[in-house]
């Protein structure tokens, strides 16, 4: 297959009104770009004094005026259901208070507390991960003995675990469910 020298001609033209659009195109985009945006603002129709006469404009105002109240009336159901009562997180208050005993988590308001690990430098320390319900945030405390944890004191800390008081409860947080 050989090229023939019309056919070098017609590629050559095709190019050449291609690079002609394109200069145009660029150059009508950079001028219009540098235009004053007062005098390309569309100016929408006002409608006023709708009450001479014709029928047909009433008609259609009359149609926006309903959309108007529809509007309004669903906004007004949003804002009766956000004033829901929220999801309380956690256990509650009442069962708060009823945990004792041994325990692989502690809940708080709307934290849970668990045990991550118990370590021996010069002195004993416990690091507990506490995770805030609402916003999955998780926040590490290092605590010591007599350190307060919430509403708790931290009475010892053990190999495994440690004890915790809170008025008459009294709690073991363990590091491990066995």
């Amino acid at each position: 297959m050989k090229i023939t020298s019309n056919q070098y001609k017609s590629f050559y033209y095709g190019c050449f009104i291609a690079l002609l659009f394109i200069f145009f195109d660029v150059f009508f985009r950079l001028n219009a770009s540098h235009n004053d945006p007062q005098i390309s603002k569309i100016q929408l129709p006002v409608i006023s004094n709708i009450t001479s006469g014709n029928r047909a404009i009433q008609d259609v105002v009359s149609l926006y005026a309903l959309f108007d109240v529809e509007k309004t009336t669903v906004a007004k159901k949003v804002d009766d259901t956000a004033l829901a009562p929220k999801k309380e997180l956690g256990i509650g208050l009442s069962k708060e208070a009823q945990q004792s005993g041994t325990l692989t988590r502690l809940y708080f308001g709307e934290n849970s507390l668990s045990l991550t690990g118990i370590f021996s430098s010069e002195r004993r320390f416990a690091v507990v991960t506490i995770t805030h319900l609402a916003n999955k945030s998780v926040s590490v405390k290092k605590l010591r003995k007599n350190q307060k944890l919430f509403d708790y004191t931290v009475e010892a800390i053990n190999k495994k675990s440690i004890d915790l008081t809170r008025n008459n409860q009294k709690i073991k947080l363990k590091l491990f469910k066995k």
